[in-house]
């Protein structure tokens, strides 16, 4: 009955959309009717806006409904919670967003007595009805009433055992309370969630996004967010995600391209695989890659900048040979400006310098004192007085010598053993200017060098971001993590990793209790549920991390094929078969997962007829394919069908176990272990 009184509904809500589309089009003739241009332009980017979402989710308005009555009322309110909410011409709602305060009772309550907040309000009162909608190509075609004896696992079954396509259409109507209470925690809240694979860390981290974008709107705009990915592909991968829930014009860099922006130079980033099988090869101890992310090596930047900022400042300031002022005195006025940066103080200086050079009897008395003892000639005297009142702040500008940032960074790698008492700094030193010298910068470079940036000059252009959501976060540094807190010094931080995902874990935090007193106001959160993989395949990934010493995941109770182990002689021949295998399922997305780039190249030749490779240089991302990665590539991504290439070529150190635990974990739906003998 419910089915049939739903598509009965949806006729006359139908009726509505089509109403609330017709008068976009009558009020784009309005808008481009005007005399004021400017207006008339926001107004239609508006309009358009409005259209394109309309005509991107006609064919499936809304999701949900939900029927709830006010404590004290005998009326009740019906919901239809959509991805996107539209109002009628009287400003009545049609669909209600699912972002909206409302829609958190189809999200965290159960039938009975419940509440909702709006701004600090509790509305309570009795939720009647929960009712999960179904559409396909703009018809309903089921419906399912949630009651207080489903549990969650058997709510998402049918969902999860869908492709990875049909998940990602699906993620706002299957969001669970755990995850729905991260997505709406408050503003100003700083936020590190740990999640294990799958527990849906980007999913939840995107969401949160668009609710903090939909909630906040009146007052924070979406160029004032910032999603920071860990790489080019990653950042590929989330952004047809960002446009599904209306959150595709915030602003989106990898760390590369942040490193880009401050620097305004050309260079190359060493990637962390081709660092570490060099590394390996020339059995070069990786304790100074830790360091470079370290506290410790922060502490070594800020002694180095105080010895360079006297060297900047405590000299003699001369005109024509003639002292003006000495450097005991420069370096009292630079240290009395009280700035964040070092050029900020120059500026000051420089301000305090020209006021006190003009009309200084002092001075006047000096340059007299001098010419009186022939030490200075008059034309000399003229001169010097003359540029003294015309001003002295270009002059001050170029005593005080503004360098690039890498050049003052190198100059700090040079010094580096007067700073600490690390003692491996002879290859600190060699391996880092070595890269340096040919223009490339490692990762462990790219905390110290925004750190020194911070320092250095005023990063204006990022004053107005006021959230950040990083993912991926594990593969960061302390140091990273500390210049990203200093440039985004107005912004709130969302931040999601695993820990048992950070592979390159001598370049990266080992605990979040590194980086947690950087932030206040602070929540630590957990996501301990895998959604992702079946039980057979959890169980199968739980094993790296009992070797880990980590916790075991938990997932839905959902079964699946078991983990296939495969032995072969010929892995071209038997790779092909399972591609072939692939392509006659219902699966979409399939990954052939390789340890590293040098198994990669050998995969490729191959497979090359059978595969599309992508690597990080890749600007877009085509899951719909047989997809050759490395590990490293797929971390944060997911695919119905993965089959490792090799896994006998994992070893046992905890680098490898990380590297087969992100493999293991990409697959949601079936995972072949292939060994070649």
């Amino acid at each position: 009955m419910s089915l049939e009184e739903e598509r009965e509904k949806y006729i006359l809500i139908k009726e509505d959309l089509l109403n609330y589309r017709k008068s976009l089009d009558q009020e784009t003739k309005i808008i481009r009717a005007l005399s004021d241009h400017d207006l008339a332009v926001a107004l239609d980017d508006i309009n358009e806006r409005r259209k394109y979402q309309f005509d991107k989710n006609k064919s499936r308005p809304y999701f949900a409904k939900i029927v709830f009555k006010k404590e004290g009322e005998d009326k009740t309110t019906t919901a239809y919670i959509g991805r996107i909410g539209f109002a009628s011409l009287n400003n009545e709602d049609i669909i209600i967003d699912w972002r909206a305060p409302i829609s958190d009772l189809y999200y965290n309550s159960k039938l009975g007595k419940a509440s909702f907040k709006i701004d600090k309000e509790e509305i309570k009162g009795e939720l009647e009805l929960k009712r999960q909608i179904n559409f396909e190509d703009g018809q309903i075609t089921s419906v399912y009433d949630l009651d207080n004896s489903i549990s969650s696992d058997e709510f998402l079954q049918p969902y999860l055992s869908a492709s990875a396509d049909n998940r990602l259409k699906n993620i706002i109507a299957t969001i669970q309370k755990e995850q729905d209470d991260i997505i709406r925690m408050p503003f100003n809240d700083n936020l590190i969630i740990q999640g294990v694979a799958g527990s849906g860390k980007t999913t939840v981290a995107l969401h949160r996004l668009s609710y903090l974008i939909y909630n906040n709107r009146s007052f924070i705009k979406p160029y004032n967010y910032m999603v920071i990915s860990p790489n080019s592909i990653f950042k590929s991968y989330i952004s047809s995600l960002l446009e599904e829930l209306d959150a595709d014009q915030v602003n989106s860099l990898s760390l590369d391209d942040l490193l880009e922006h401050v620097l305004q130079s050309n260079f190359k980033i060493l990637k962390k695989h081709e660092q570490y099988e060099y590394l390996c090869n020339k059995k070069i101890k990786f304790d100074y890659l830790k360091f470079k992310g370290s506290l410790d090596f922060q502490k070594a930047i800020d002694k180095f900048l105080v010895s360079y900022a006297k060297e900047m400042f405590c000299k003699d300031f001369n005109i024509l040979n003639v002292k003006i002022f000495d450097k005991e005195f420069i370096y009292k006025k630079f240290k009395e400006c009280d700035r964040e940066s070092l050029e900020e103080q120059a500026n000051i200086l420089a301000g305090t310098l020209d006021s006190y050079a003009k009309d200084n009897d002092q001075i006047e008395d000096y340059l007299r004192n001098l010419y009186n003892k022939d030490l200075l000639s008059f034309q000399d005297k003229i001169t010097i007085e003359r540029t003294l009142q015309k001003g002295i702040k270009s002059l001050i500008y170029k005593f005080y010598k503004k360098r690039p940032l890498l050049e003052i960074y190198k100059k700090f790698i040079n010094e580096v053993e007067k700073y600490t008492e690390f003692n491996n700094f002879k290859i600190l030193k060699g391996e880092t200017l070595k890269n340096l010298k040919s223009n490339i910068i490692s990762y462990d470079d790219i905390g110290a060098i925004l750190y020194i940036a911070t320092k250095i000059r005023p990063l204006t252009d990022f004053l107005e971001i006021k959230q950040i959501i990083i993912d991926e976060a594990q593969d960061f540094s302390y140091l990273t993590f500390k210049a990203l807190k200093d440039i985004f010094k107005y912004a709130n931080f969302s931040i999601f990793g695993d820990l048992a995902q950070g592979i390159y874990s001598y370049q990266s935090i080992k605990n979040w209790n590194e980086i947690i007193p950087l932030f206040n106001n602070l929540s630590y959160l957990e996501l301990n549920k895998s959604y992702r993989t079946t039980i057979e395949i959890t169980q199968e990934a739980n094993k790296i991390l009992n070797k880990l010493g980590l916790h075991n995941a938990e997932n839905v109770l959902r079964h699946g094929e078991p983990v296939q182990i495969r032995i072969s002689k010929n892995i071209k021949k038997t790779i092909e078969a399972e591609i072939e295998e692939f392509k006659k399922s219902n699966f979409i997305s399939c990954a052939i997962i390789c340890k590293d780039q040098e198994e990669l190249k050998c995969a490729y030749e191959l497979l090359k007829d059978n595969v599309s490779i992508y690597n990080e240089s890749d600007n877009e991302f085509n899951m719909n394919s047989v997809c050759l990665l490395t590990v490293e590539s797929a971390k944060g991504l997911e695919f119905d069908f993965v089959i490792i290439y090799d896994f006998s070529s994992y070893s046992e150190n905890e680098l490898d176990f990380k590297r087969f635990y992100v493999a293991k974990t990409r697959a949601l739906h079936k995972l072949i272990l292939n060994q070649i003998e």
